[in-house]
Parts: structure tokens; C-alpha cells; sequence
């Protein structure tokens, strides 16, 4: 195995992120976040990619920060540090968040605190049967800072969401699933595979329609509805002169599967 915190394999139109520090519960820390930004903006740009799945290596997908390595909290330097990790991981979260493709998670054995947070910026979440979900910051004394707070209670509501924030509550995946966190729930054995054929689904949709649509629909909860709205209708004006769109239309009229490219 690499010794690289994040591995990167691309698969046709998929693109796989793997978080690689499996001795340490894939806990995030300096180095695996610079990796992931790395990542991220090499396949922002690459028009080969459709789609990316972000998953963990080993038993569990993300444990939230490894402060281990930092010393008591009673130091300012401590302090410091640990606030300029924060404020670097909630940067690179947005980016992960913001990639105009869409992101799935892969959810295996545990995602906790920034764990959570970080499958809260992929568009959907795959999850193993046996997977649980929490946030651990409350029960500390800490907040969190990787947006679990601003994406969570948008995710599945403020009152269920307070709950998993106040009390530190570990969730299983079928009640996430029943709250509308993720969108599946698998047998463990099967989570690779679940995640690879909804990539592979989502990877024969138009490349730039899914990208507008995502950005349609994330800008959409920050907006007024009027606003939202007239929004949607230019961006719908503004697809009708793509290629997609014509070949998506030649198709429909030919009866058989269009065969998109990009734009």
C-alpha cells in the first residue's frame, strides 16, 4: 500500500479518492488534507472524469481529526495550530463540495466528526449495513469546525440534527438512511460494488447538465424562492445551445442511448 494519505484511481469516467491511513482510522490531519486539495483540484479539470467516489481504506471511512499529535489545549500554540487546520480543512471541504461533478461517499465502518463532515460535502452517500454516523465534538467541550453544524441540519433538519450534535449519539446507517443522510444502505461486502454501479449510472448522464444542475440546485437553497427560480430558467436557456442537449434530443429521437461527451 502507498504511503500517500490519499490515493487517487480512476476507472473509465469514475475516479476513486481513497483516504489512506487506515493505522489511524483515516483520522485527518495536515498532510492528508493537502493531499485531498491536490486531489481535488487536479480532477476539477479533467474532463475524463464524470464522476468521483470518496471512500476509506481499511475498516473505517473517517474518524474525524487526529489531535493526538498536538499537545495540551492549555497552549496558545496549540490553540493556533489547531485553528489554522481548521480553518484549512473547512477550505478545502468547500472545494470537495463545490466540484462541478458529482461526489458520492462510501461510507464503511465508522463516520464521525469530521468524517461526518466530510461525507456532508458529497452530493450522495452510499452506506454499509453496519456503518454509524456521529459527531463528537459537544460531548468534549469542542464545536465543530468542518461545517457539521451548517450542513447537517440542512441535510436531514435542525431538530434531528440537534440531537446528533448535542448528545454525540453514534446513528446506524438505516436510521441516516430513514433521515435522508445518505441514499443507501448495503451489506458491507457489497459497498464497493453499490458505489462503483451508481458512478457508473450517473457517468453515462450528460457531464455538463449534471454540473449546472448541481450547482442549480446547492445555489437554490441559498436563495429566495422568485430568485431560484429565474435562476433555473436561465440556466435552462443557457443548456439549450450545449452539445449535450442536442445529442441527448437526437437520441431520444432515434430511439437509442445518447452518447455525451461534454458541454
Amino acid at each position: 500500500m502507498s504511503e500517500s494519505p490519499v490515493l487517487l484511481e480512476k476507472k473509465g469516467h469514475v475516479a476513486w479518492v481513497l483516504l489512506n491511513r487506515p493505522e489511524a482510522e483515516n483520522k485527518i490531519n495536515p498532510a492528508l488534507i493537502q493531499a485531498l486539495d491536490e486531489v481535488f483540484v487536479e480532477l476539477a479539470t479533467d474532463d475524463a472524469v464524470r464522476v468521483v467516489a470518496l471512500a476509506g481504506v481499511g475498516p473505517v471511512f473517517c474518524a474525524g481529526a487526529d489531535v493526538g499529535a498536538l499537545g495540551s489545549f492549555e497552549s496558545y500554540e496549540t490553540r493556533a495550530r489547531f485553528g489554522q487546520r481548521m480553518h484549512r480543512t473547512s477550505l478545502v471541504f468547500q472545494r470537495i463540495e463545490r466540484l462541478p461533478k458529482p461526489v458520492i461517499a462510501a461510507v464503511n465502518g465508522v463516520a464521525q466528526a469530521g468524517g461526518l463532515e466530510l461525507m456532508l460535502c458529497c452530493d450522495l452517500a452510499v452506506a454499509g449495513r453496519t456503518a454509524r454516523f456521529g459527531d463528537a465534538h459537544s460531548p468534549h467541550g469542542q464545536l465543530p469546525g468542518g461545517g457539521a453544524s451548517i450542513r447537517l441540519p440542512r441535510r436531514i433538519g435542525a431538530t434531528r440534527a440537534k440531537y446528533v450534535l448535542y448528545m454525540g449519539a453514534m446513528i446506524e446507517a438505516q436510521t441516516m438512511l430513514e433521515w435522508g443522510a445518505i441514499n443507501e444502505v448495503v451489506d458491507d461486502d457489497r459497498l464497493l460494488e453499490a458505489t462503483q454501479a451508481l458512478a457508473d449510472q450517473l457517468a453515462a448522464i450528460s457531464p455538463s447538465s449534471l454540473a449546472r444542475l448541481k450547482r442549480l440546485i446547492d445555489d437554490g437553497l441559498n436563495q429566495p424562492l422568485e430568485t431560484a427560480l429565474r435562476l433555473e430558467i436561465l440556466a435552462a436557456e443557457l443548456n439549450m445551445g450545449s452539445d449535450d442537449m442536442s445529442e441527448g434530443l437526437r437520441a431520444l429521437q432515434e430511439g437509442r442511448t445518447p452518447r455525451f461527451t461534454r458541454g
